[in-house]
């Protein structure tokens, strides 16, 4: 074998530059990803981060709020005989204020999950104050009482005010007493 040229020489320390050079090219390129991608990953665990101390936060008032609901809690769905008193008790609630109910008419219960909504559609005639009381006293902590919807207008040329309302009552989902 022959010892290498002068040029051959050159021309081979050139190629082992170029392919240092083209490895380092290709290497940086990889860690710029990676530090790239590292970087994303840190900004995801931060946004993370603020969310879960925002939702320790959070923690008394949802504390509060469970221990709230265990102490008051939702009365069990039993069927016609749950319907009549929440019938009832609205019944009950507008003669209290003095309030005329011109119609009534409770509808169907449906089912959401562990929970059995009782709707009743009711239109109510009276004073603007008695009705106001009537929807603020409803409304209470505790009686699981939505107001869904509301329209106000006056019935005659007088101060009597007409009220249709769409109230919800929210119990305990009762499986027996929703299959019969």
């Amino acid at each position: 074998m022959r010892a290498p040229t002068p040029t051959e020489r050159l021309l081979g320390l050139g190629l082992v530059v170029a392919v240092v050079f083209i490895g380092t090219l290709v290497f940086f390129r990889w860690t710029s990803g990676k530090i790239q991608s590292a970087r994303a990953g840190i900004a995801e665990l931060k946004l993370q981060i603020s969310s879960f101390e925002a939702l320790l936060l959070e923690r008394p008032y949802w504390e509060a709020r469970g221990a709230w609901i265990s102490g008051n809690p939702m009365e069990a769905y039993t069927g016609r005989d749950a319907d009549a008193r929440f019938v009832e008790s609205v019944q009950a609630s507008t003669q209290e204020q003095g309030l005329e109910i011109v119609s009534q008419k409770p509808e169907e219960p449906e089912r959401a999950g562990d929970l059995t909504i009782a709707t009743f559609d009711l239109v109510l005639r009276g004073e603007l104050e008695p009705l106001v009381r009537w929807l603020w006293n409803v409304q209470r902590p505790g009686s699981y009482l939505v107001v869904e919807s509301f329209t106000l207008k006056r019935a005659d040329e007088s101060t009597t005010m007409e009220m249709r309302v769409l109230l919800r009552k929210i119990f305990r989902a009762n499986p027996v007493a929703m299959n019969p």
